[in-house]
């Protein structure tokens, strides 16, 4: 007769907590202040990067008109991107940051 040794673990890990950033205080464009046509940007985006992005509440209210300049204007997209990793960072590490976002906006 065998003995099994290996058992499994009642032991649950518990899951880190899940905190979602609010980036902006007021429904405003980040970076003019208008509060008309605006839209939700994702400030991380890409192939799977939006959904996190969500999650995390690393999104801001952008305007019509600055909306589609950050689409063109890569400066002013890993400005942004930059402002919503300060933030994830400080409420929980660069490595967590890199273990989610790898390889994005490496800056």
């Amino acid at each position: 007769m065998m003995i099994n040794t290996f058992q499994k673990s009642t032991h649950k890990r518990k899951k880190d907590k899940l905190i979602k950033l609010k980036l902006q205080e007021n429904v405003e464009c980040y970076i003019c202040g208008s509060t008309q046509q605006l839209h939700n940007h994702h400030c991380i985006f890409g192939k799977g990067n939006r959904a996190v992005s969500d999650k995390y509440g690393l999104t801001l209210y952008i305007c019509l008109t600055h909306h589609a300049e950050i689409h063109k204007n890569k400066t002013l997209r890993k400005e942004i991107a930059n402002y919503a990793k300060g933030e994830f960072i400080k409420q929980y590490s660069i490595s967590e940051y890199m273990r989610i976002f790898e390889g994005v906006y490496k800056c």
